[in-house]
């Protein structure tokens, strides 16, 4: 693990402050030397085995050579108050800190996987049921990238892909999902997918780190992602450069977006999607409430109450909502891969997705 800085205090002792903390631990190893904060009833507390001692304490207990990180929402104010201390050390707010740790410890290792793939082409491959159409048997010798539960399929398991894309909070957000979701995924790559990468937002490594599992080791090829949710309004430039040793441009709730950027971000320059059958687009407000999404694998029972509650949650107007932001953003990728050179086809067969140039997935492999 690398060092951002050798020492460094934080003022800011709240939630946030508790939440970032433990995931600056987990990420490097490092841990603030004090924490300050102006809440009296905090000193003599703790956060992550750091004790937490009151601002007026600050100014005589901090080392000239210590950058202060501010782990609250309130930046500009306590550097205000810092000023008005005379305090001249380095600050740096706790977003600008967090990237400097995620960079430096996890989206470095992403360098290593630029281009490896340049010019060739590759299969993402989503979990619509129309996949149940087609001959998966086609890609035993193409690159794939798998999406989130692809080991239901043993078809696919045994193409051995070399990377997986997880994207939804579900997957690590909550226990009870967590059981259901992630944990299967995780044997699966130990036992059986043992050169597999699993990739994952950066968001996930505390749940991950905190699972009390035997299948957490060094035997799962863990890698990450940051995304950029400053640039989450239309007015924005989305796209700019698809880096994975940066931060990359947000998705809404789709896996698919992550899965393209990461196929680009490994050099191919042809890039076949399948199984992204999008059939939620054509959801009524009564679907909402009654329907689940279909997959390629038999859902149990509760994979089709989780799969209905989702939606649900959303809501109708919700759901519309993160249409429209899955329209804009597979269009700005697809300008993006144009501007690069790089095509991009959907070969499902049928669905809702036309903002990809439709091919007929025979035809790729002259059948």
């Amino acid at each position: 693990m690398m060092r951002v800085f050798k020492y460094y205090v934080c003022l800011g002792a709240a939630s946030l402050a508790e939440r970032i903390i433990e995931k600056w631990h987990t990420i490097s190893g490092q841990q603030p030397r004090l924490i300050f904060d102006s809440d009296k009833s905090k000193e003599g507390k703790s956060i992550n085995g750091v004790q937490i001692f009151h601002t007026s304490k600050l100014k005589e207990m901090i080392c000239s050579n210590e950058t202060i990180i501010i782990t609250s929402s309130f930046v500009d104010e306590i550097v205000s108050d810092l000023e008005k201390l005379e305090i001249t050390n380095n600050i740096l707010d706790y977003k600008t800190f967090d990237f400097l740790i995620v960079q430096q410890n996890l989206l470095n290792k992403n360098n290593k996987l630029k281009d490896k793939y340049q010019g060739e082409r590759c299969f993402v491959v989503g979990n619509g049921p129309s996949l149940n159409n087609q001959d998966l048997s086609y890609l035993k010798d193409e690159e794939t990238i798998m999406m989130n539960n692809f080991q239901k399929n043993e078809e696919l398991v045994k193409l051995n892909s070399k990377y997986w894309m997880l994207a939804d909070p579900a997957y690590w957000d909550k226990e009870e999902t967590r059981d259901m979701l992630l944990i299967p995924i995780l044997e699966t790559l130990d036992e059986r997918l043992k050169n597999t990468t699993l990739f994952m937002p950066q968001e996930s490594i505390v749940n991950i780190s905190n699972l009390n599992r035997p299948v957490v080791s060094d035997k799962v090829n863990f890698y990450y992602m940051d995304i950029d949710r400053s640039v989450y309004t239309e007015d924005e430039k989305i796209v700019d450069l698809i880096d994975f040793t940066r931060r990359v441009p947000p998705y809404s709730q789709n896996v698919l977006s992550p899965s393209l950027m990461l196929a680009m971000h490994l050099g191919f320059k042809e890039i076949y999607i399948i199984g992204c059958d999008h059939s939620w687009w054509d959801f009524s407000e009564k679907d909402i409430e009654t329907t689940y999404v279909g997959h390629h694998y038999n859902k149990s029972e509760k994979d089709m109450k989780h799969s209905m509650n989702i939606f649900k949650s959303l809501g109708y107007e919700g759901l519309r909502r993160t249409i429209d932001r899955q329209l804009y953003e597979y269009n700005k990728l697809n300008e993006y891969a144009i501007s690069n050179d790089i095509k991009i086809y959907n070969a499902t067969e049928g669905g809702l997705l036309e903002n990809f140039e439709r091919i007929d997935y025979n035809s790729i492999f002259n059948k």
